[in-house]
């Protein structure tokens, strides 16, 4: 996806006061930016958040997720959700999050690897021995790996 120079979009960062704004601030959140969102260079960031800012206050887990949320609805978007719908049906609840999977993606119906027929493991352990610094982008491990912040990630929801 290539970046476009996008000057004077600061209007949508702009709290609307008619919204929930009760709710602590959910930064995983399925409705949250990512981190480059109008950036005009894609190498610096838009927003960066601060580590306590997690949803939850996880702190210590504030690196092994991005500013805002790709794979689905975050507990409290669902909780959000479920409180809106409670108007229509009184016994509306929302399940809660029990985690997520990962899968790594596949390529032409095989497990990928780069040209040089290097896998996931690979790069995982280049990683790990300081050879690369990060197995994610801009190698294309980022995209198929699930060590790298790649793969195929899903939730899972219990009632």
């Amino acid at each position: 996806m290539l970046f476009q120079p996008l000057a004077r979009k600061e209007d949508n960062f702009e709290l609307i006061e008619e919204m929930d704004t009760s709710r602590p601030y959910d930064i995983l959140s399925v409705m949250h930016y990512g981190r480059n969102a109008f950036a005009v260079n894609e190498s610096e960031p838009t927003m960066t958040a601060k580590p306590a800012a997690l949803s939850g206050g996880r702190a210590s887990s504030a690196e092994k997720f991005d500013i805002g949320n790709r794979i689905g609805l975050s507990q409290m978007d669902a909780d959000q959700l479920a409180d809106h719908y409670r108007s229509e049906v009184s016994t509306c609840t929302a399940n809660k999050l029990g985690g997520s999977t990962c899968t790594e993606m596949e390529k032409d119906g095989k497990a990928w690897v780069d040209p040089h027929g290097q896998g996931c493991a690979i790069y995982l352990q280049m990683q790990e021995e300081g050879q690369i610094e990060s197995c994610g982008r801009p190698f294309a491990s980022g995209r198929y790996c699930c060590e790298c912040g790649g793969g195929l990630r899903l939730q899972a929801w219990s009632p």
